[in-house]
């Protein structure tokens, strides 16, 4: 599932602790920067309204995705990716049923609809070129 949603960045969920990852998880997220016009961008996600993870990422030679693993139980999630800086927000609705991978990409701005998130998920291993 692919698309954008233009909301504004919001505060983290009080009272809710951070998703910490775990080495064995079921849910592999994999995000990047595809950005050459902001060739380093902040980016957060928030994974059923629990930070799950915030950093600085550059854009590299765009093939640079980090990798994070986290334990989800079985059935419906949310994932919200942010960009303050990088005037980005999308959030998305996915199902877990057993182990699945999923990439987040920050693009800007080739395209009118940017700057964007898109969000991708398998039940399979994902491949990059």
């Amino acid at each position: 599932a692919c698309g954008t949603d233009t909301q504004k960045p919001s505060a983290v969920v009080e009272g809710l602790p951070s998703l910490e990852q775990a080495r064995d998880g079921n849910f592999t997220l994999y995000v990047s920067n595809q950005s050459f016009d902001r060739s380093n961008v902040d980016i957060r996600v928030l994974i059923d309204g629990r930070p799950a993870l915030a950093g600085d990422f550059a854009v590299g030679n765009q093939h640079n995705w980090v990798q994070y693993r986290f334990a989800l139980s079985d059935g419906r999630h949310s994932l919200r990716a942010e960009s303050v800086h990088g005037d980005a927000v999308f959030e998305h609705g996915f199902t877990v049923k057993g182990k699945r991978w999923a990439v987040v990409d920050y693009w800007c701005c080739g395209e009118a609809t940017e700057p964007k998130f898109t969000f991708l998920v398998r039940s399979e291993p994902l491949a990059f070129a």
